[in-house]
This record gives structure tokens, C-alpha cells and sequence, in this order.
């Protein structure tokens, strides 16, 4: 900015406009390094890059997208994509892979990121919602002394299984508890096995009515959350090889003892040999509600990710992978539940498996919900 001497003004006035004019200059000069954003709507194939964000109206023949290729200049890099239809997006990573697939079919609308992990491709997930706040809170410093922290509307649990032991209430960073019956163990696996996802492995016995389950109540019965405040429930997971004899599910259960199937009441995604190939989806409240069989088939040693997500409020839609698998807005129970996995043996057979990687759960604040932790603070 220059300094040259204003004609006309008083010294005083004129370093006032030059104060102006270098605050004015400073903005300008921020508003030139932002990142582009692209507002156009797109819906046609395209090719992105690190930094933008693309808002995506696929028809209903869909589109494909190409995404850069993962370098080590780029780890950590962010594309967000807006999706403002129904219509499929088929994305594709440049020398590698999205979501640990070659493709990824997204059909779901909503605000995703795309973070790059710098060598086998690029994870695409929910848009963080942290920048909707409720103020500030108080959180406790590894040393113990208080701090002021941004509070989130919607909390949020996560958890990639990649940390904690092996034994019950110390299992991921959640301190995960592992109850069953008949047996049952959680074992650590290579990170590498398939992809960053895959951390654990929930293991049955060979004894039939053997059960494993992994739950974050410190009982099966123990209540954790309502469906009422559950927004979105997702988890990473793996069948691992054998399929028969088998029951899995994932979601929320008043009492993971019992088979999802004949529970009080639950909510989830449920897999049993005895009945189908196909994966089911299930909500019971007061013992009754009977669950739907999908045209999804359960694929065996194959990663998918499991989505519920209640939208509009009172519906609760099922995804695997992205894709639509049916939804559920009647019947659905307001009690109450625990919530984790639960792998079953249907017969004296070999042991059941399957892998657990990615949890998330999103849960709106309700007066003093559990998932404030600042309540007390607002009594």
C-alpha cells in the first residue's frame, strides 16, 4: 500500500483513510489465496481437485467423478462434495481406490468430504458438523486443569477400533465392553488387512448359541441412547468367510442377549443364515415388528459400510455402502438402548467372525442428554 501524501487532508484525517485503505488491501489479499468454490451445479462427469467444493445434481442415469490421485503432497487434502439429488455419483480415484473400492456408487443427499490418506486413495464421509456450535464448555487438559472448549450441537462418537486392549471396557477408544455367552473373543488384527478399516475381529466359539457381542453399555441391557436422538449410526465391517450358520447384527438392542429377531426392542441391520442370504432390516418396539429382507445380498470377506440415518425425523433409512437398502418409519421403539454388534453360532459348527472397523454415531442434544457433558454446568 502506498504511503504518498494525500493532497488536501489534514495529517490527521489522512492516516486515518490510509489505515482504511491497508485494512481494505489486507482483505482483498485474503479474499485472492481462498480456495476456489465452484457454485455452479454439476450433472455431468467431472474431474475434481484438492480444495473445492462441487455441488453435484446427477440425473437419474447418474455421473462419474474422478478424483486425484493420493500422493504424499497431498495427504490430508479435502474436496467437499455437495450431493443435491438422488442421482448416482460414481467416484473413482486417479491410481487408486475410494472408500477401499475401485468405485463407490453414492446416491444419498447431503454435504460429504473427500480427505485423501496420501497412498491408496481417498475416504469420502459425513461432513463434520463441529462449526455448528452451542457455545462453550469446559473440558479437562491431560494435566488436569480446566479449559474452555466449542461445544458441537451434535456430538459425535467415533471410533476405528485401532487403540485400546483386547479385554472388556478397554476394547477401541471407546472402551468398547465385550459380553456373550458360551465364549466369545475380540482379537486386534494388521491394519492392512483390508484397508484402514478393518481393526478387529469379534469371534464366537464352535458351540451352538454361542454369542460375542460388543456393546458400549457395560451390560447387554444396558441403555445407551433413544432412536429419538439417534441421527446417523454407521459402522465398518467384514462377514469374514463363513456365512452359514451365522447371525450378525448391528445397531441398538435393549438387551443384546437376544436374538434381534424376538428382542423387546432394537433397531438395526441384521444378517441370519436360518432365513436368508439377504441382509434384513429390523425394528421391534414392545415385542412386536418383524424384520424386511433386503435385495442385498451378504457378501462374504467383502468391506461395507452400514448407515442408518433418521431423515426426515421418525424415518430411519438403511444404506450399505451408500446405497439405499429400504427404510423404516413405523413401529419404530422409543425406549431407551444399548448399541454395538452381536455375532451369533446357529449350530455346533466352526466359529462365526466378523471384522469391525469404523463406528460413528451422531446424536442431537436433548436437556440434559448424556451426551452433554456440560449439563451439570446448566442446572
Amino acid at each position: 500500500m502506498s504511503r504518498e501524501k494525500i493532497p488536501g487532508l489534514a495529517p490527521e484525517a489522512e492516516r486515518e483513510v490510509l489505515a482504511r485503505l491497508e485494512r481494505m488491501d489486507r482483505r482483498l489479499r485474503a479474499v485472492e489465496v481462498t480456495p476456489p468454490v465452484d457454485q455452479a451445479l454439476i450433472s455431468s462427469d467431472f474431474v475434481a481437485r484438492e480444495g473445492q467444493t462441487l455441488y453435484l445434481a446427477a440425473p437419474a442415469a447418474g455421473i462419474s467423478g474422478l478424483l486425484p490421485a493420493p500422493t504424499p503432497r497431498n495427504r490430508g487434502a479435502r474436496i467437499t462434495l455437495v450431493f443435491t439429488t438422488e442421482g448416482p455419483v460414481m467416484l473413482t480415484c486417479q491410481g487408486g481406490t475410494v472408500n477401499g473400492s475401485a468405485t463407490l456408487t453414492h446416491t444419498v443427499i447431503g454435504a460429504y468430504t473427500a480427505v485423501s490418506d496420501g497412498t491408496a486413495g481417498w475416504w469420502l464421509q459425513s461432513l463434520e458438523l463441529a462449526e455448528h456450535l452451542r457455545g462453550t464448555g469446559l473440558t479437562v487438559t491431560s494435566t488436569g486443569k480446566l479449559t474452555l472448549r466449542q461445544r458441537p450441537r451434535l456430538p459425535q462418537l467415533q471410533d476405528y477400533f485401532a487403540s485400546g486392549n483386547t479385554t472388556s471396557g478397554s476394547i477401541g477408544a471407546l472402551g468398547w465392553n465385550l459380553l456373550g455367552s458360551v465364549g466369545g473373543s475380540y482379537t486386534r488384527l494388521n491394519p492392512t488387512t483390508f484397508g484402514s478399516t478393518n481393526r478387529g475381529a469379534l469371534t464366537t466359539t464352535a458351540l451352538i448359541n454361542s454369542r460375542a457381542c460388543l456393546t458400549l453399555g457395560e451390560t447387554e441391557a444396558r441403555a445407551v441412547v433413544d432412536p429419538a436422538t439417534c441421527q446417523i449410526l454407521q459402522c465398518a465391517w467384514n462377514m469374514n468367510n463363513s456365512l452359514s450358520t451365522k447371525r450378525v447384527f448391528f445397531g441398538l438392542n435393549d438387551n443384546f442377549a437376544n436374538d434381534p429377531a424376538a428382542a423387546v426392542n432394537c433397531l438395526g441391520v441384521y444378517y441370519d443364515s436360518a432365513v436368508d442370504t439377504h441382509y434384513q432390516i429390523i425394528a421391534r418396539s414392545g415385542s412386536a415388528g418383524s424384520p424386511t429382507v433386503t435385495t442385498r445380498t451378504v457378501p462374504a470377506s467383502t468391506a461395507e459400510l452400514m448407515t442408518i440415518w433418521q431423515n426426515p425425523v421418525g424415518t430411519f433409512s438403511f444404506y450399505f455402502n451408500g446405497t439405499l437398502l429400504g427404510s423404516i418409519s413405523s413401529g419404530v421403539p422409543t425406549a431407551a438402548m444399548n448399541v454395538g454388534f452381536r455375532v451369533e453360532t446357529l449350530a455346533v459348527a466352526t466359529a462365526k467372525v466378523v471384522n469391525v472397523g469404523y463406528f460413528g454415531l451422531e446424536a442431537s442434544v436433548a436437556t440434559n442428554s448424556s451426551f452433554d457433558d456440560d449439563a451439570f454446568l446448566e442446572l
